[in-house]
């Protein structure tokens, strides 16, 4: 419940990581049709070609806050896209885990 509440109130996921091990939050975003900005390490790289997922530049401060000015300045016109593009991205991932669950519970 607090998770969908979460969701329910922002606009975007923002994973400012300096590393990490693994992450099904992007999915997760996805899930509820909000897009995301992460930072640009190589352990997000799977997900930065995907047209909700947007990245930020976190090698100084001052390039992070022109990577969000950037996001910014599109954030009117390509919210409504971005949103599709995670609702799309979703549905893939549901019609794939459905395949894979029938494949071994037949």
């Amino acid at each position: 419940f607090l998770v969908d509440y979460a969701f329910s109130i922002s606009h975007f996921l923002i994973l400012p990581y300096n590393s990490l091990t693994q992450t099904d939050l992007i999915k997760l975003a996805a899930y509820h049709s909000k897009p995301c900005i992460v930072s640009n390490i190589d352990d997000f790289n799977t997900y930065k070609n995907l047209d909700f997922v947007q990245t930020i530049n976190i090698s100084s401060i001052t390039a992070s806050i022109k990577s969000l000015e950037d996001i910014y300045s599109k954030f009117e016109k390509s919210y409504d896209l971005m949103v599709k593009s995670a609702k799309s991205y979703n549905n893939r991932n549901i019609l794939v885990s459905e395949k894979y669950t029938s494949y071994f519970y037949e």
